[in-house]
């Protein structure tokens, strides 16, 4: 009779304790899905309000304005689009430094990096295909959903490419660490002779469409 009594307590706590497990997992998801829902929600309002009063202020070629009216249409879909996109991708001058200025949008916010695309056209050596990418990002707890980013690059010349080795060594450094990223190389657009695109892609192995980089080098500053 004891033993009888004594494996019906154990029963009991073994299903109570699987009930509360599954109770606590059950809180645990709904809470991040209503998290994740606020978020995207807050992000969606931001989005929207911005690339609206874009498209009524700004000076777009119909290609970007198609484009922005895209990503716009995106956000508003109700839906959660995993494929990034870039809005624009203009190379410029900050502070002295030169640099790629990027209007991102990315929903499922996980964008690791950044890829290159150069066709150089030489009379005497044919065309040459350059294609590098770069995790920019591969440390960001949480990377750009919505936002415009300004990325620090060095003019490449003809021999400059990717150094792989420094980047592997940088995509294994720890959340916190204190070294520079290395050196994202990019030639100067120009027209029919060297054209230079861009790219962003996610976790997932996601693309966002390749754009060209509309080259601001040569403005003057007050015309930014």
């Amino acid at each position: 009779m004891f033993i009888r009594t004594k494996l019906k307590y154990f029963i009991f706590l073994f299903i109570f304790s699987i009930f509360l497990i599954s109770s606590i997992l059950c809180v645990k998801y709904l809470y991040e899905k209503s998290y994740k829902k606020n978020m995207k929600d807050g992000i969606s309002s931001i989005a929207i309000e911005v690339i609206e009063k874009q498209l009524k202020s700004s000076k777009y070629t119909s290609y970007e304005r198609s484009r922005v009216e895209t990503v716009l249409n995106n956000w508003k879909n109700g839906t959660i689009d995993p494929e990034p996109s870039l809005l624009y991708a203009y190379l410029t001058k900050y502070k002295g430094d030169t640099i790629l200025y990027l209007r991102i949008s990315d929903e499922d916010g996980d964008i690791v990096g950044l890829g290159i695309k150069e066709r150089h056209q030489d009379p005497n050596e044919g065309i040459t295909i350059i294609k590098e990418e770069y995790p920019v990002y591969v440390h960001f707890t949480a990377p750009p959903s919505f936002s415009t980013e300004l990325i620090p690059v060095k003019l490449r010349n003809k021999k400059e490419r990717k150094n792989k080795e420094q980047w592997n060594q940088f995509t294994k450094l720890g959340l916190n660490h204190q070294k520079p990223m290395p050196i994202i190389w990019v030639s100067e657009p120009i027209p029919d002779k060297l054209e230079v695109s861009i790219w962003i892609y996610d976790k997932k192995g996601n693309k966002s469409d390749l754009i060209p980089i509309v080259n601001h080098l040569h403005e003057d500053d007050s015309k930014k």
